[in-house]
């Protein structure tokens, strides 16, 4: 069994506790008052994450297409890590990327939770 480590339980900790973020098209966790929550689409969720733990800041750079080519592909839901990435869309085109938790869930704002379904995880990704 792969090893979960420290940065990726991190990264996952962070994306579970920006979930109830509200949503903004092209927003990077950026707040409207310096007091006010972040605002995050689905690839900026991922890469402030990921920055925040030590990443790469792709902020600026990686939207869902980006992150396609930057990340390997998984075989199989069974093979999901809690962390990984997962794209929705057609192969290379992805319209939108959920942060996989475990047990096949996958959340990312404003969305809570959703179910992992076969057929669409196909397009499963992962930062390892």
């Amino acid at each position: 069994m792969p090893v979960i480590t420290s940065q990726r339980a991190a990264f996952l900790s962070l994306a579970l506790a920006q979930m109830h973020s509200p949503y903004r098209w092209n927003a990077k966790g950026q707040r409207l008052a310096a007091d006010g929550p972040r605002l995050f689409d689905c690839s900026g969720l991922v890469t402030w994450c990921l920055h925040q733990v030590g990443g790469p800041d792709w902020r600026g750079t990686h939207n869902t297409d980006r992150l396609w080519t930057a990340c390997q592909p998984v075989s199989s839901v069974a093979d999901l890590l809690p962390g990984d990435l997962v794209l929705y869309g057609k192969a290379g085109d992805p319209e939108h990327v959920m942060v996989h938790v475990g047990a096949g869930v996958v959340g990312a704002p404003p969305v809570a939770t959703a179910r992992c379904s076969p057929s669409r995880t196909r397009r499963a990704r992962t930062r390892r």
